[in-house]
């Protein structure tokens, strides 16, 4: 096996093993907590599917998985962006200054997940971490090695 093979055979497993998890926790969150169902999340959701949707398409050998799985990650990554700016950002910006109105969410974010893994609530704790960190660090990942210039060598 080429290292180009190893290299996108890894990238598929991450782009898959992170749409089942998204689509898993989102199944999961809304069968426990309805109420708590957003327009963003119906929005991830649907991302989800079309990302789970070019991993079957890789495993099909569809020809345009990669066109599916990179735009799948882009739009991810796009929506996790305007979310954080438009949501988060935003409520801190009258408040702080810009740079610090950028950290707080990422601080309150990290005192959540130290209280949460501190009192034993191990399950909340990584979907908070899975979903505000992980997921949108692994889709960059996959968008960088799916369109980057060290893509053109793998082969469908």
């Amino acid at each position: 096996m080429t290292p180009e093979r190893r290299t996108e055979n890894v990238v598929l497993l991450l782009a898959c093993g992170s749409w089942l998890t998204a689509i898993t926790q989102f199944i999961v969150e809304m069968s426990l907590w309805p109420e708590d169902y957003t327009y963003y999340l119906a929005i991830q959701f649907a991302i989800s599917l079309w990302g789970l949707a070019g991993c079957l398409a890789w495993l099909r050998s569809w020809s345009r998985w990669r066109v599916v799985l990179a735009s799948a990650a882009g739009c991810y990554v796009l929506s996790f962006l305007l979310e954080y700016f438009l949501a988060r950002v935003s409520e801190f910006s009258g408040i702080l200054s810009f740079e610090d109105a950028v950290r707080w969410p990422i601080y309150s974010t990290w005192s959540d997940l130290v209280r949460f893994f501190a009192t034993g609530k191990i399950a909340v704790g990584t979907a908070v971490l899975f979903h505000e960190w992980l997921m949108p660090v692994f889709q960059l990942i996959v968008l960088a090695a799916l369109v980057g210039p060290q893509a053109s060598p793998m082969k469908p």
